[in-house]
């Protein structure tokens, strides 16, 4: 849907409609995951393997998902063979570096031309080292603050954007390993409590 706001912004603007977008290449260029998956911000990515040469273990994700869905965990080569053999499309999926730890983030930006304005965050913890949703067993989940370098290495990746966006990451050494975007709003802002998300819809509002 952002990409469709973002195409056709200007006569939805014309129709009286208010809403906060840009050019529709910064859009897909964060949100398509094969895409991002060539960012040349790689130091805070995973790596990504080519089909011909996995490492494991690692992640097969489909370049259009959410909440998990169309998301494999993958430990060695027998599974990567049964797994590609089952896809009939497997030129949409993307090969990723599996990160460990127990512990996950995820965080809704309301940006404008770069900027952050202002966010949302929380973080899980599960039982399990390679963490997935929703396969996973959550046993701690909490709203949190990012500190200011954190927050700095994701406005690099924002330049020339604007609108809302959501990013799943993990911290390693105190630096964010940033998975996916989706440039949208998410919808685990459930985890979110009712102020804070009404924070962000105000923040949004005034910037319309």
């Amino acid at each position: 849907m952002s990409i469709e706001f973002s195409q056709h912004a200007d006569l939805l603007k014309q129709r009286g409609y208010h809403f906060i977008t840009c050019d529709t290449q910064n859009v897909v260029e964060l949100g398509d995951k094969i895409r991002f998956s060539n960012h040349y911000l790689k130091e805070y990515m995973p790596k990504s393997y080519p089909l011909h040469d996995p490492k494991f273990p690692c992640l097969l994700k489909k370049n259009e998902g959410m909440a998990g869905r169309n998301v494999r965990v993958i430990n060695n080569y027998s599974d990567f063979k049964a797994a590609i053999n089952s896809i009939p499309d497997i030129e949409n999926y993307i090969i990723q570096e599996a990160i460990e730890s127990n512990k996950e983030y995820s965080v809704q930006f309301l940006v404008i031309e770069g900027r952050i304005i202002t966010y949302i965050a929380y973080y899980q913890i599960s039982t399990e080292i390679l963490f997935v949703r929703p396969r996973s067993t959550v046993i701690e989940t909490t709203e949190c603050r990012l500190d200011s370098p954190i927050l700095s290495v994701f406005e690099m990746f924002f330049i020339h954007y604007s609108g809302f966006i959501n990013a799943n990451f993990k911290l390693i050494n105190n630096r964010p390993i940033i998975f996916e975007f989706n440039t949208r709003i998410s919808g685990d802002i459930f985890y979110i409590s009712d102020s804070s998300v009404a924070d962000l819809l105000t923040e949004y509002c005034k910037n319309c």
